[in-house]
């Protein structure tokens, strides 16, 4: 049971200092939008790497554009 315990506390440190660093790149209450697309060179040297680009953002409020409604008609 104490192991269990131990696990347990150690899960919830390491899920609080691991979600420091995504705040500063991510600040609470900022809109926030992060890219980076990779070179035929740097893909050539990684052979193994299949992500081609990525993007990640962050924005408050709503987004009538981009979202849709997911009921369903039953």
């Amino acid at each position: 049971m104490k192991l269990l315990w131990f696990v347990l506390g150690f899960l919830i440190w390491a899920t609080s200092w691991a979600a420091a660093p995504l705040k500063a790149v991510f600040p609470p209450g900022a809109n926030v939008c992060w890219g980076r697309t990779y070179s035929a060179e740097h893909l050539a040297a990684n052979p193994v790497q299949t992500v081609l680009a990525i993007h990640l953002w962050q924005e408050f409020g709503t987004r009538a554009h981009l979202e849709r409604s997911t009921a369903l008609d039953v």
